[in-house]
């Protein structure tokens, strides 16, 4: 009949279907990420990504799905499209009612608009993005303390940038990251930076509304380890007894151990479905002999597979290297993968910017993974809108 009734679901107009399933108890379909959306508070929930068993699945007894049918919808979950592929990474400037005006499915953002404890995004900003159909995730750096954060203390460094620490400096604050100053290494296995910093920003993003974290830096597992530390023109780590100098396979179980805990402390705090999703750092799979790391996370999020920028990636072994590393990942159910190549010039009349993307897009569905192609400047400050390229 083609009658619409105003749901309270999210506030919005919905079908007889929707409807139908809500008096049920079950999940409402969200198209965005091709399948079923969290349920009320409340409520059993049908066709929604399963944390626990890390898949999809559709239950539900024949009645219900007879009753749905007779409505005018159906049940399952629908196969994901590459039209449902996209998502959005932004992490300067995002704005939730101009990204509820796209059809991204999921959005990576900081939780505050300029980084600092000012500007935080308030709970009805998030609360609009899961109102129309977009999943909230949090940018939270679990191996790096960035000084315009509102933990940061200006004097535990002799200047800004700096590498001279002063006697106020915690024992896990390290040397600044000299590709992005201001970001400062951490002993991330340091009882003290999740007591003082992880848990307390965690609580806050739950808050706040985030259906999710991101966690960036995993791979400083990589880092402490090295018994020269490269890269530090500025001098070398200042070491302490329980660094795990030589000792990769020690620092991968710090690792893992933190990426477990922040899930288990997350999932407390905001329910089964809250999504962990870690940045790069996948070589770590190779210590996840006893699968926990793999069951803490519901995927990968992977930057640069195919492009450095905007160059093509000539290293074929280190790509294949990489991939069989994802693969394992991908493989196991309900794990997604999020990728972003940083491929678009920003000129939508370039021929050859175009079909960058475009080649970049065919690899990136081909492997049925997430994909985002962003601007090659890396800031990750704008919402990348390609007409006709993204989102599908």
């Amino acid at each position: 009949m083609g009658l619409m009734l105003f749901c309270w679901m999210g506030g919005r107009m919905c079908t007889r279907v929707e409807l139908a399933l809500s008096l049920l108890g079950i999940g409402y379909p969200n198209k965005r990420l091709g399948g079923y959306g969290a349920a009320p508070r409340g409520f059993r929930q049908v066709g929604v990504w399963q944390p626990k068993e890390r898949s999809w699945r559709v239950t539900g007894t024949p009645w219900m799905v007879f009753f749905a049918l007779i409505m005018g919808g159906s049940m399952g979950v629908e196969p994901l499209q590459a039209a449902q592929r996209d998502w959005l990474y932004q992490l300067q400037g995002a704005e939730p009612a101009a990204i509820c005006k796209t059809r991204f499915p999921l959005v990576v953002m900081d939780p505050a608009r300029h980084g600092d404890a000012n500007s935080r995004y308030h709970q009805k900003e998030i609360d609009q993005l899961t109102a129309c159909g977009t999943v909230p995730v949090a940018y939270l750096s679990i191996g790096e303390a960035e000084d315009y954060r509102g933990y940061w203390n200006p004097a535990w460094v002799t200047e800004k940038g700096g590498n001279q620490r002063t006697e106020q400096a915690p024992v896990w604050l390290g040397k600044t990251n000299p590709n992005w100053p201001g970001n400062y290494k951490v002993r991330y296995w340091h009882p003290a930076w999740w007591q003082d910093v992880l848990k307390p920003e965690l609580r806050r993003i739950v808050q706040q509304g985030f259906r999710g974290v991101y966690l960036d830096i995993i791979d400083a597992f990589e880092y402490w380890p090295d018994p020269t530390l490269q890269g530090l023109p500025q001098g070398h780590e200042k070491r302490v007894a329980d660094d795990p100098v030589g000792n990769e396979r020690e620092a991968a179980q710090r690792m893992i151990a933190l990426v477990k805990r922040i899930a288990q402390t997350a999932r407390e705090m905001g329910g089964d479905g809250f999504l962990i999703i870690p940045q790069n750092g996948e070589a770590i799979m190779d210590y996840d002999w006893g699968g926990d790391y793999l069951a803490a996370i519901d995927g990968i999020g992977v930057e640069s597979l195919w492009y450095v920028r905007t160059a093509q990636q000539d290293d074929k072994a280190w790509l294949h290297k990489r991939l069989k590393r994802i693969w394992r990942i991908a493989a196991a159910p309900g794990k997604r993968v999020f990728s972003v190549d940083y491929v678009d010039n920003g000129h939508p009349e370039d021929a050859a910017n175009l079909a960058r993307i475009r080649e970049y897009q065919r690899r990136c569905f081909k492997e049925g993974f997430h994909c985002y192609a962003a601007r090659d400047n890396q800031a990750l400050d704008v919402m990348n809108i390609i007409p006709g390229y993204q989102p599908k």
